[in-house]
């Protein structure tokens, strides 16, 4: 028994020393496997990847510090500033209230009370004789709702804020062709100016002798022609040109002219005068003590003022009247 086990075990030992070196002696199937990179092409592919993330992790630094800087940039405004940041109290402009708003409520308030008026609304200019109009193509009228906003909003801060209420007029914040306005009026202005003439009086013939010697009755006197002057008028176009802006400041579209216009009016013929300047007192014949002789009389010249002056008060402006000298 003993001896069979021991042959059994001998023998496993030998078949498992056959088998272990029948394995050993085999080439093992083995699985291909991929190259192995170059070391070179390694570390360039790593440095790459490395650089992508360096750059990314750049750009999202600087971009949450331009972030905090805009935002502290704006907190410490809002914080520095006495009006946090929106017009002073008590300022308007052209009536309408922007205080306590704002740069953005301010242009929509302004925007909802003028809208497109100034671009689509012809001025109208009422004249003595004729109605004007400026169309917004005539005058490039465009009113800048930013400006006056930001005009507004400096009261305060770059500029000094009244004590009393503010109202800021559109005018500095229009476009306007000044030039075009002021052309316009003149060419009307040129048309309705009347030239101011004063009255007057002239003698027409020849001086008649009225000397005794010489002197004939029957010699044609001279006629007295007096000339009614006529008032000169013209419009006052400086006047009406600052009217008219006065209008567009205050977003109105209308301007009536009554009397804005410079006359003078020819003074009165004073015939009285006339006559004293023109006449010839008659002088009667007297005797010349020193000689004991008889001076002989100058006839009379003049003209009948009482006749004159009627016609000169039936006539009009601009009339030429002829009265006759007379002996």
């Amino acid at each position: 028994m003993d001896i069979d086990t021991d042959f059994h075990s001998e023998m496993n030992e030998d078949d498992f020393l056959a088998s272990l070196n029948e394995l050993l002696a085999e080439t093992p199937d083995k699985s291909p496997e991929a190259p192995s990179p170059a070391p070179e092409e390694t570390r360039r592919k790593a440095t790459t990847a490395f650089s992508g993330r360096k750059a990314a992790l750049i750009v999202l630094c600087a971009a949450v510090a331009i972030s905090l800087m805009v935002g502290c940039f704006f907190a410490v405004r809002a914080f520095s500033d006495p009006y946090g940041n929106k017009i002073a109290a008590n300022v308007s402009i052209c009536g309408v209230s922007v205080g306590g708003m704002t740069k953005g409520e301010a242009k929509k308030a302004l925007k909802n009370a003028f809208g497109n008026s100034y671009s689509q609304t012809a001025m109208e200019v009422r004249l003595p004789d004729t109605t004007l109009f400026l169309s917004p193509q005539d005058t490039g009228a465009r009113l800048s709702v930013s400006k006056a906003v930001n005009a507004a909003f400096a009261l305060g801060r770059s500029q000094p804020l009244p004590a009393s209420e503010t109202d800021l007029g559109l005018l500095p914040y229009l476009k306007l062709d000044q030039a075009a306005i002021r052309a316009a009026l003149e060419a009307y202005a040129a048309g309705f100016e009347n030239v101011y003439t004063p009255s007057g009086y002239t003698l027409e013939g020849t001086m008649p002798a009225l000397d005794p010697g010489v002197f004939d009755a029957d010699a044609p006197c001279q006629t007295l022609v007096l000339t009614m002057g006529t008032p000169g008028f013209s419009l006052d176009t400086d006047a009406i040109f600052q009217d008219i802006l006065g209008a567009y400041d205050r977003q109105s579209f209308l301007v009536t002219v009554a009397q804005k216009k410079s006359e003078s009016t020819p003074k009165k013929l004073n015939l009285k005068a006339i006559s004293r300047e023109i006449r010839i007192d008659p002088v009667e014949p007297y005797v010349d003590l020193d000689t004991c002789q008889v001076v002989p009389g100058i006839h009379g010249y003049d003209f009948d003022v009482e006749q004159a002056q009627a016609l000169v008060e039936a006539a009009d402006y601009g009339d030429t009247l002829r009265v006759p000298m007379e002996y």
